[in-house]
């Protein structure tokens, strides 16, 4: 019982392992700034807007709020808004389920050339529960949002998306570890040969195998 507890524990915490391996692996291998966005435009009043931007990559899911001010507006300091408007960015990642979290905020206004307003995350953004690193090359999607293509390995679980893809890589790794094994006992078994060592047993009235003492198991 204590040895069957200690394989549960041990393909667990190697499932924990590879999950995040995984969703880490997506961060670093799976580009998300140029995925197309899905754009949100909420009219708060007739000169506040705030926009949502979510792009969707193998394993990556970014989700961008910003405001947005009616042109002609000069934000800075001095703004009787108070300060420059406020960008935040959450990305969860992870497969088959989103396992791990982490975000970043900023305050930088850009402008288009045609002179359109758009908002730029992450370049001034801390990041939060996450490790920062390099980011991508900044791409301009089809909203008012220019999104700070930022990257950061998450380090706060979500769940339960973490408990189920831990579960699934245990599973996966008890599979690939015992199934072999005991695929090849019931050819053997099938066989008349020993489970053990695949010596001949057919016609043998021996109670073990002659060759390595295994005890003879019956179909």
């Amino acid at each position: 019982m204590k040895r069957a507890t200690a394989r549960i524990v041990l393909f667990l915490l190697l499932g924990a392992i590879i999950n995040v391996a995984v969703a880490w692996g997506c961060v670093v291998a799976v580009p998300i700034a140029l995925r197309p966005a899905e754009i949100t435009i909420q009219e708060l009043s007739a000169d506040y807007q705030q926009v949502q931007c979510v792009q969707r990559a193998f394993g990556r899911t970014r989700e961008t709020w910003g405001e947005r001010y009616a042109l002609p507006v000069v934000i800075d300091s001095g703004s009787p808004f108070g300060q420059r408007p406020a960008v935040s960015s959450w990305e969860r990642t992870g497969w088959p389920m989103r396992a791990l979290y982490c975000s970043t905020s900023a305050h930088e206004l850009a402008y288009t050339t045609d002179g359109g307003e758009v908002l730029a995350a992450g370049s001034e953004g801390k990041i939060d529960q996450g490790i920062e690193l390099s980011p991508e090359r900044f791409a301009v999607s089809s909203s008012p949002l220019r999104v700070s293509t930022w990257r950061a390995l998450p380090l706060r679980p979500l769940w339960p998306g973490f408990a189920v893809n831990t579960i699934i890589y245990a599973v996966i790794l008890w599979l690939l570890t015992f199934c072999p094994f005991t695929l090849r006992r019931c050819i053997r078994r099938k066989h008349g040969q020993c489970t053990k060592c695949g010596h001949d047993l057919r016609g043998a009235d021996h109670p073990a195998c002659p060759e390595c003492g295994h005890g003879r198991e019956c179909a």
